[in-house]
């Protein structure tokens, strides 16, 4: 999209410079070599005055003293001098520099417009997340889902009423599902089959196993590891369709992963966000906080 804005400019014969984040930094520090064949000032001052900057991707850059330094001195002038700019980044506003973020939340000149739509270049069933493992169950379908004809008596209303509850969700998904049960019952298929469904819609879903969840509340001991794990979370939190496989009862998990993962967990229970759950924990094993609020009336409980 920037770069159609850009290239529209260019038909209508106005000056644009289209640069991605890191090429312009590698561009500003080039001019310091010995054969450059412009000066450092020259090159700082032609993006500096651009007629239109179309800057891509910031964020991506190595967060330097120098580079965030540069950055500000950049924006800062053309946020003063109100040129046209357009700006396209994956980080949201509170993981910027707070000098920049405070610029770009400033609602008379800047438009922010934020895009939900799956990766283009993923296709259809792009799952909006580096830690969704969608991908690793498209064939759970529920066309392919084995109804389990040999089961009677109770059993056999509640796990049809399992199915079809899994189905009217994937119809509208509302509140949170919560798919009870033993090991090989089913529950990770029919909630793979609702995530599938929303995601061939074009609908955001995360599909996430509580394993692959818990590494994200490790320390990684560096600045980008840490950075990444943090926006994967805010994902996690945010997304229309959450699908959390394999949820285990808690109680014997440190006080750190439990808080960990109740920040997530609460965040879109207070906000009511989609969110199907799957778990082999029996009621009575489960932490205190995660069954008051898995078996509170608007959590639908099906056993698998």
């Amino acid at each position: 999209m920037a770069a159609a804005i850009a290239n529209r400019c260019l038909a209508a014969g106005r000056a644009v410079l289209f640069l991605n984040t890191p090429v312009l930094l590698d561009y500003l520090r080039s001019a310091f070599a010995p054969d450059a064949g412009s000066s450092y000032a020259s090159r700082f001052e032609e993006i500096r005055t651009a007629h239109l900057l179309v800057l891509d991707d910031l964020g991506a850059e190595s967060p330097t003293h120098w580079a965030t330094k540069k950055l500000d001195q950049i924006l800062n002038y053309r946020y003063n001098a109100r040129l046209p700019t357009v700006i396209t980044t994956n980080k949201d506003l509170k993981d910027m520099d707070q000098r920049l973020a405070s610029r770009l939340s400033d609602a008379e000149i800047v438009a922010s417009l934020r895009i939900e739509a799956p990766d283009f270049r993923a296709g259809k069933l792009n799952l909006t997340s580096d830690i969704s493992t969608l991908a690793l169950h498209q064939a759970q379908t529920f066309d392919n889902f084995d109804t389990r004809n040999e089961l009677t008596g109770e059993a056999r209303p509640a796990f049809l009423n399992a199915i079809r509850a899994a189905r009217e969700f994937a119809e509208m998904p509302r509140g949170w599902l919560v798919l009870a049960g033993p090991y090989g019952s089913g529950k990770t298929h029919l909630a793979a089959a609702i995530a599938n469904e929303r995601a061939q819609q074009g609908k955001p879903v995360i599909f996430v196993a509580y394993q692959d969840l818990s590494d994200l509340f490790r320390t990684t001991g560096n600045r980008e590891g840490a950075d990444r794990n943090a926006h994967l979370a805010q994902q996690i939190k945010a997304t229309e369709l959450l699908v959390l496989d394999d949820l285990p009862a808690l109680t014997g998990l440190s006080g750190y992963y439990r808080e960990k993962f109740f920040q997530i967990f609460n965040c879109r229970f207070d906000a009511q966000l989609p969110t199907v759950i799957t778990t082999a924990a029996e009621e009575k094993e489960l932490d205190p906080r995660l069954k008051s609020r898995l078996f509170m009336p608007r959590c639908a409980k099906c056993m698998c």
